[in-house]
């Protein structure tokens, strides 16, 4: 799923770095000698214009950002802070490392490290909320400020996008037939745009827990039975995503399932748990953890809620494709 980035834009050096090259895209021949030549044709595919906009954070002072960055993807959203509010947000088109590339645009900061862990954006918008809407939103202390370059958890980005589709600044989750429809015009579910993921994932929830606002909606896990939060079940494909042909990404009724994250995702994920052709769960592996054993044993035998006679074929399939 799509993660939100807070990155504040608010000292006199990061609003000129943002001026010179978000407000001005910066020219594809400028990256060109800078990047590998991987980097540089993915580039091109992005960015017919022929110039993108462009951001960077430093490594930190012991390396923190870096492991932020390397959490990054495309499809993520980016939230521009300053003055106690947010500014702008984009949407994560691309990354890649560069050293001399930073140097090139932006220099070195006073410690002597440039902002060489790059990420290229689009969809750049005027956005402007104070800090208090998103803690609100997310759990923080309403006073929080943002201090630094944050990648939010799952949990929070879900509470994040919900809350800028609720501003009207995220407009691509729509309703079950609008969403079909879009589809059927389209070659590739995931040539919608990078932000594609975002936007199958806020349908998918929609389509397993209904609407946003899900503060105190409880919902079951297809595999334990267990009532939960919405906020601790995720939309978990029943065939992998990534090996899903477009049809089966379409058959929304049968193609996902919720399912909790306390245990039966992650163990569904690795094949330790299973669904029979009677839609009976059960596992033909051990696990060296008695922990692990144990959760296993205890699910197993129950009905799936998810399984029937139409999503049969993917719940096969994960039987074959974990085969012991």
């Amino acid at each position: 799923m799509s993660l939100v980035v807070l990155q504040p834009c608010g000292n006199q050096g990061s609003r000129e770095h943002y001026r010179d090259t978000i407000e001005n895209k910066v020219p594809l021949e400028t990256l060109q000698r800078h990047i590998n030549s991987a980097d540089f044709r993915a580039l091109q595919a992005l960015c017919p214009s022929e110039e993108v906009a462009v951001w960077g954070v430093t490594p930190g002072k012991t390396g923190q950002n870096l492991k932020k960055w390397t959490r990054m993807n495309p499809g993520d959203v980016m939230l521009f802070a300053k003055d106690g509010g947010f500014f702008s947000l984009g949407t994560l088109a691309y990354k890649c490392h560069s050293e001399s590339c930073a140097v090139d645009l932006w220099g070195r900061d006073e410690a002597g490290q440039t902002w060489e862990y790059i990420y290229f954006l689009e969809g750049i918008t005027e956005f402007s909320q104070p800090y208090s809407a998103l803690n609100k939103a997310v759990g923080y202390a309403e006073n929080n400020i943002v201090q630094g370059f944050t990648v939010l958890d799952e949990q929070k980005s879900i509470a994040a996008l919900e809350w800028l589709e609720s501003v009207n600044m995220i407009t691509d989750i729509v309703e079950p037939e609008a969403y079909q429809a879009s589809l059927t015009h389209l070659d590739s579910l995931d040539a919608i745009s990078k932000s594609s993921q975002r936007k199958e994932q806020s349908f998918l929830r929609r389509a397993l827990f209904g609407s946003p606002p899900y503060d105190h909606k409880v919902s079951n896990c297809s595999i334990c039975g267990e009532g939960y939060p919405v906020e601790f079940l995720v939309t978990a494909h029943v065939k992998k995503r990534s090996l899903c042909s477009d049809l089966e990404k379409r058959d929304v009724e049968h193609i996902v399932a919720p399912m909790c994250k306390f245990g039966c995702d992650e163990l569904y994920e690795k094949g330790y748990l299973k669904v029979d052709s009677e839609g009976r769960v059960y596992s033909d592996r051990v696990n060296n953890a008695k922990p692990v054993n144990e959760y296993i044993s205890r699910v197993s035998g129950r009905a799936c809620a998810s399984w029937s006679k139409n999503s049969e074929p993917y719940f096969s399939w994960h039987r074959t494709f974990h085969s012991s």
